[in-house]
């Protein structure tokens, strides 16, 4: 009855204080304790998954490894059980933490086969939301980075009907969030702007402390773009510090590169290029790597503003963007970084070395798709003839 009580207590934490929270990691922390040596696999499970959110919203790689391998320990023998839908979905989250994008895909394709709606909705008031929407989400951001753009799209907006339909407030918000965060990878920040507004609704009707901070930052990204620019930069800075306030550190990251986009268009580049050092420095001790190139490339991509006698340093910046989304196989990615560093070649007149990085990243992308980065790389292309 106890260790019920104190996995009670932190699934309560969640919504109200958020995953990282100190009392909500306590709690777990002692369920943990108490939970050894019961043979009570489903006790088990919501133990490994609170400790898991917890090192999560930390960027505490090492501990969500333990984790995400622990639960997946669990789902052996069980593979069209609720326990399966966790345990691939939490793997599958911490490989696409690590940017092991290929290997993120199968688990996270299993979570969202796997979940039944009538078993595991319910599971919602246990874990904070939806599990179905949370894995769809997390494959749709996978998918995105591995270059499957329309299936992206689709399971997206499948996650966020599925929230919509949930009627779980919790489960409501964390769909207007990934939608958030969805459009900002893609870069469209006025599909985003209607699910910020949203979140920062939600969070201040019920009392989400957690998501009111994400809810800010996004509102103030979109407030930006649209021409609000000291205003949306404001919100930014404020999503961003209530964020490290509440112990997200798995966000900030993403929040910084942003931010730092935003200082840039505003003429501060040097603050940008500083926040870009220190937050690839940060990457690289936490091992949230799966924006890795992205902030690579975005470095790159200022350098290359301050002129040709930056181009050894630009060049090196965006020959690391490009080397790690293909070891990661990070289709937009590199072609986002092959297109910058086409473009650094040929103010060089360099054309040969400009279709050299354009060709191979075009390479499989089908005719017709709609996509920004392909319909800009093949007009480059075809002034390099």
């Amino acid at each position: 009855m106890l260790l019920r009580l104190h996995i009670a207590h932190g699934q309560a934490l969640i919504t109200q204080k958020g995953y990282a929270a100190p009392e909500t990691t306590a709690a777990f922390v002692r369920a943990r304790e108490l939970a050894a040596g019961i043979d009570n696999a489903t006790e088990r499970i919501y133990v490994y998954y609170g400790l898991w959110v917890g090192s999560y919203t930390r960027s505490e790689l090492a501990p969500m490894r333990e984790m995400a391998d622990a639960l997946l320990h669990e789902a052996e023998g069980r593979p069209d059980t609720s326990v399966a839908v966790i345990a691939h979905r939490i793997f599958g989250t911490t490989c696409t933490f690590q940017g092991d994008f290929v290997t993120a895909l199968p688990h996270l394709e299993k979570a969202v086969s796997t979940y039944s709606y009538e078993r595991d909705s319910p599971l919602a008031y246990r874990f904070g939301q939806d599990l179905g929407v949370a894995a769809e989400f997390f494959l749709a951001l996978t998918l995105w980075q591995l270059g499957e753009v329309d299936r992206a799209q689709r399971i997206a907006a499948s996650a966020l009907e599925r929230a919509r339909q949930s009627g779980h407030t919790p489960t409501m918000a964390y769909g207007h969030a990934y939608m958030c965060i969805f459009e900002a990878i893609r870069g469209v920040p006025a599909l985003a702007a209607p699910h910020a507004e949203a979140l920062v609704g939600f969070s201040n009707q019920h009392g989400m402390e957690w998501w009111w901070a994400t809810g800010i930052f996004f509102r103030g990204w979109t407030r930006w773009h649209a021409g609000e620019r000291e205003a949306g930069l404001a919100d930014m800075r404020q999503g961003m510090a209530l964020s490290r306030q509440r112990g997200l550190m798995s966000a900030p990251p993403f929040f910084q590169a942003l931010i730092a986009e935003a200082e840039a268009g505003e003429g501060r580049t040097d603050e940008a290029l500083a926040m870009l050092g220190d937050l690839l420095a940060e990457i690289e001790l936490s091992g949230e790597h799966w924006m890795k190139a992205e902030t690579q490339r975005q470095r790159g991509s200022l350098l290359r503003r301050r002129g040709t006698e930056n181009f050894a340093q630009t060049e090196a910046a965006l020959l690391a963007a490009l080397d790690t989304a293909r070891r990661q196989k990070a289709r937009i990615f590199e072609l986002r970084a092959g297109l910058d560093l086409a473009r650094l070649y040929k103010e060089v007149d360099q054309r040969q070395r400009a279709r050299e990085c354009l060709e191979p990243a075009l390479l499989g992308w089908p005719e017709g798709l709609e996509l920004r980065e392909v319909e800009q790389a093949r007009s480059l292309l075809s002034e390099l003839v």
